[in-house]
């Protein structure tokens, strides 16, 4: 796990004395199309593994905490997918790489 350290890192991410982090940026209204202003990438990411790039909530304890995760199946595989879970129930919402999309157990639209 890739640890943030005390520091400001090119003037964007910073840490209080709290122990929170900001991320601070500027983005031009003028970008068209898709603009990746955070991005998050594991290369040596081995087969069968989460990657979490986004999490909160109210506690890390069941049910009080969510996050949002890239799951490496294969290299370039369509069984690839970004979910949406909470602590404790993983990948409640699957967006899978063949463009499916997967519920757990019970949707209520």
């Amino acid at each position: 796990m890739a640890v943030l350290k005390k520091t400001t890192v090119n003037g964007k991410i910073t840490q209080n004395s709290s122990g929170d982090y900001s991320i601070d940026s500027t983005i031009s209204n003028t970008w068209t199309g898709h603009l990746h202003s955070m991005a998050f990438t594991a290369p040596n990411m081995a087969d069968g593994n989460h990657l979490t790039f986004a999490q909160g909530g109210y506690s890390k304890s069941t049910l009080n905490h969510g996050y949002i995760s890239f799951y490496k199946a294969g290299s370039g595989s369509t069984s690839n997918y970004v979910s949406v879970g909470l602590w404790g129930v993983d990948d409640v919402l699957k967006v899978r790489g063949d463009r499916a999309v997967l519920a757990d157990t019970f949707v209520e639209i």
